[in-house]
């Protein structure tokens, strides 16, 4: 390995995936206006020292990214980047470990959402979306894609539900509760949501 590839130049004025990543770590862990300080730094997550000082130490106990699809996770989602402690993971692996995924209950099984998106081949976002109108996680995987979104007239405009949480400012859920559930018209959601 050359002497470019540990100061993270690939070649002229060019950083390596592995530079790039080491760079982002540190910044996330250190930067308080990096936009994901507050995930990192903001609640305790640290650079050990001798990374934080080097990349080369970083590349030499990390090793090179194997694939292009990999990326660094840490394995205990509580402690910060240190060696033993990071490994290269997919996108899918680093999604299970998140602090922030949501943990299911699915056919006796405590699982994680994205975990269960995988298994059963239902799109994350939509099993989100499902749960988040009340369906159960057995409902939400079971239930039938519709072909076709319904369309919904209100004072001339016509629009999806969710066009119409977003025009109107009320929560999605609420306003599919209101409409699919209960059966009443945009303009009667809104009369319901104002006196609720």
């Amino acid at each position: 390995m050359g002497k470019a590839r540990h100061h993270g130049c690939a070649g002229r004025k060019t950083r390596t995936p592995e530079y790039c990543i080491w760079d982002a770590m540190i910044q996330r862990c250190t930067n308080k206006k990096h936009r994901q300080y507050k995930s990192y730094g903001g609640r305790g997550i640290r650079v050990c020292q001798r990374w934080r000082n080097s990349f080369a130490a970083f590349l030499k106990d990390v090793g090179e990214r194997p694939t292009k699809r990999l990326q660094l996770e840490r394995v205990n989602n509580s402690r910060g980047y240190e060696p033993h402690n990071v490994k290269w993971a997919t996108r899918i692996e680093q999604n299970r470990n998140k602090t922030d995924n949501r943990m299911l209950v699915y056919k006796g099984r405590n699982i994680p959402l994205c975990q269960l998106s995988e298994e059963t081949g239902v799109n994350a976002k939509t099993l989100w979306h499902r749960l988040h109108i009340g369906l159960t996680p057995d409902q939400a995987v079971n239930r039938p894609v519709e072909r076709c979104r319904r369309y919904y007239t209100y004072k001339g405009a016509s629009h999806g539900l969710p066009k119409w949480a977003k025009v109107l400012g009320i929560p999605y859920g609420t306003l599919y509760s209101i409409v699919r559930e209960r059966g009443l018209s945009v303009g009667e959601a809104i009369s319901v949501h104002k006196g609720k």
